[in-house]
C-alpha cells in the first residue's frame, strides 16, 4: 500500500469561472491524476490560459498519468480548448532530471517520494527532453485584475527574488527558495512548493507586494487548487 495515497482527490477552482480572458494557475499535483481531471473538467474549452507551477510527480500514486496528461496539454492545448498551456518545472522535476547522472541526486529523489513508474514513463515516451525544456518562470503578457486593481502576474514554482530582474532570476530561488517575499507592489506572485495548512491557498501581503501560495498539500489533503484570474479589459 502506498503510504502517500489519499482516499479522495479534488481539484478546486479558486476565483471566478474561467473564460478566454482568464488565466488559471494550478498548484502542486504530486501524482494526483483525479484532482488534475477535476481541474481540466472545470477549465477545458473555455479558451483560458492554464499555468502549472510544477511538481507533477513523486509521492502520489499516479505521477505517470499526470505526466501523460500535462505532456498532452502542453503539446496541443487547442485540442483541449485552451488558449495556451504552460507547465513550469518544479523542484521534483529538477531532482529526477539530475538523478539520471548523479547517484547522490538519485538517492535524494528516491527519499523524496520518487516512483519508478514516473521514471519509466519518461523513458518510454521520450519525455526527458520535454521535461528538461520546461521553463522556470511565467509572466502573463496582460495585466490581471486582483483585489479590484490591475496587477502583473508572475508565476514560478517556489519563489522570486526581488533583488534581480525577472530575466535574471536564479534557478535555485525559482525551484527551491522558501522565503516569501513580494516582487513589486503592482505584481502578484503565485507559487507552489510550500504546502499550506487546511487545504486552502494562502495570500501573504508583504511590504513589497502580494504573494499567493497555492500548494494546498495535495498528498495529505487530496486537494489541488487552481486560482483563476480575469485579465484587465483593454
Amino acid at each position: 500500500m502506498n503510504p502517500h495515497a489519499v482516499n479522495v482527490q479534488r481539484g478546486v477552482l479558486w476565483g471566478a469561472p474561467p473564460s478566454n480572458h482568464s488565466v488559471v494557475v494550478v498548484g502542486d499535483l504530486h501524482g494526483l491524476a483525479g484532482a488534475l481531471k477535476d481541474i481540466i473538467d472545470q477549465t477545458c474549452f473555455t479558451g483560458c490560459t492554464l499555468v502549472f507551477v510544477g511538481d507533477y510527480i513523486d509521492r502520489g500514486c499516479d505521477g505517470d498519468q499526470v505526466l501523460h496528461s500535462i505532456h498532452g496539454l502542453t503539446t496541443n492545448p487547442s485540442a483541449h480548448g485552451y488558449g495556451q498551456v504552460v507547465a513550469l518545472r518544479g523542484n521534483h522535476e529538477d531532482m529526477i532530471l539530475r538523478a539520471r547522472n548523479s547517484s547522490q541526486w538519485l538517492a535524494c529523489w528516491q527519499t523524496s517520494g520518487g516512483r519508478t513508474e514516473d521514471w519509466r514513463w519518461l523513458c518510454e515516451h521520450q519525455g526527458w527532453d520535454w521535461l528538461a525544456s520546461l521553463p522556470l518562470l511565467y509572466q502573463h503578457p496582460k495585466d490581471i485584475l486582483f483585489r479590484g486593481k490591475p496587477h502583473r502576474l508572475v508565476v514560478s514554482h517556489a519563489s522570486v527574488n526581488r533583488q534581480y530582474n525577472l530575466e535574471d532570476q536564479k534557478e535555485q530561488d525559482l525551484l527551491w527558495r522558501r522565503e516569501v517575499s513580494g516582487y513589486r507592489r503592482d505584481t502578484l506572485c503565485v507559487h507552489g512548493h510550500t504546502p499550506q495548512s487546511g487545504g486552502v491557498p494562502f495570500l501573504r501581503n508583504t511590504p513589497t507586494g502580494p504573494v499567493l501560495l497555492i500548494d494546498t498539500g495535495s498528498v495529505k489533503t487530496g486537494i489541488v487548487t487552481g486560482a483563476s484570474f480575469d485579465e484587465v479589459c483593454s
